[in-house]
């Protein structure tokens, strides 16, 4: 996932704008998708798709609805890229 996701360019980036930024939370490392990019919400929608032909499901909720990160060196920089605060 990860993988494609960096071939698609969906994540948030450093200011370099070429190292997605990596995050610390449950259960390990995240990096974290840009859902104001078209091309992050795509991809996204697709892989909720394919998971929903594996698994059919009613809804879904996602439980990190903010900005998320327990190594906070670089959350100031996804707030700051997400224009959060």
């Amino acid at each position: 996932m990860y993988d494609e996701g960096l071939k698609e360019g969906v994540f948030v980036l450093h200011a370099d704008k070429d190292t997605p930024i990596i995050g610390k939370v449950w259960p390990g490392y995240t990096a974290y998708p840009d859902f104001f990019s078209d091309a992050a919400k795509k991809w996204w929608t697709k892989l909720a798709s394919t998971y929903h032909q594996t698994v059919p499901f009613d809804g879904m909720w996602t439980v990190s609805v903010c900005c998320y990160n327990f190594k906070c060196k670089h959350c100031s920089e996804v707030i700051k890229h997400l224009k959060l605060y």
